[in-house]
């Protein structure tokens, strides 16, 4: 699965490309054929005092279903990547099996004709 990292001068960013493929393998392995872009933005870590204001932004494209987003802001760059990784994948899910159960519109050709009350409806031509 290919993605592609984005982030604002983030000194860490080297070291995190490896966490990221691992994980959003682990995390979204089983959709890889649905799954056709998949963008990462990690942001912050600019506060002086060291705050919560690390976050790890994940957007993926779902073939069928369209744009799934997921965001974690945490204090460690690690746990957010890993809690993001596993929100897509639940998010990616859910709007999948959402996508499933919604009724599919009547293939071409096997459409049943509108019942006219005054003319004999197609459920009594049996």
């Amino acid at each position: 699965m290919e993605w592609e990292l984005r982030h604002s001068g983030l000194a860490e960013a080297a070291e995190l490309r490896d966490l990221l493929d691992v994980r959003l393998r682990m995390a979204l392995g089983r959709f890889r054929g649905r799954v056709t872009r998949l963008v990462v933005l990690l942001q912050g870590g600019h506060e002086p005092r060291g705050g919560i204001d690390k976050s790890c932004r994940i957007r993926a494209q779902i073939r069928g279903v369209g744009d799934v987003r997921g965001m974690v802001v945490d204090s460690d760059w690690r746990m957010a990547i890993e809690r993001a990784a596993q929100a897509i994948a639940q998010s990616v899910a859910h709007e999948i099996d959402r996508a499933r159960r919604q009724p599919r519109p009547a293939a071409l050709g096997n459409e049943r004709p509108p019942c006219d009350h005054g003319e004999r409806s197609w459920l009594s031509e049996a």
